[in-house]
């Protein structure tokens, strides 16, 4: 049996070695967007909590829990930009991955194919 070209089979590899770090940019995107939620979905239960508790304590004597909602409500925003910004680097990396992901397989039929054509016929 021959073999395809080492050339192609080197830039097969390259390929498969590409497409797995395009692969862990969009994981460790997916990562940081999970923790985001996660942040954000803190802040708005505390938030929903926050204004379901009838109770007239201190904090609202004192006139603090505006300064806290305001807060929250800054953070809130600050976290949702975050998110959005991610969102999109989310998408540069899935487009990314992708190409390189065809790029991968396109190699790998190729080489497959090469193989297939050098078989002697039976």
């Amino acid at each position: 049996m021959t073999r395809p070209p080492h050339d192609l089979v080197r830039l097969g590899d390259i390929a498969a070695m590409k497409r797995d770090v395009e692969l862990a940019k969009v994981r460790d995107v997916v990562q940081r967007l999970n923790r985001l939620s996660a942040d954000i979905a803190l802040v708005e239960t505390a938030r929903r909590a926050r204004e379901a508790d009838p109770v007239l304590d201190i904090a609202r004597l004192s006139g603090a829990d505006v300064a806290w909602r305001i807060w929250g409500e800054t953070r809130l925003r600050a976290l949702q930009g975050e998110h959005a910004a991610l969102r999109v680097e989310h998408e540069v990396a899935l487009a990314a991955a992708r190409r390189d992901f065809g790029r991968a397989e396109a190699l790998t039929r190729l080489i497959e194919n090469e193989k297939r054509a050098a078989r002697p016929s039976p």
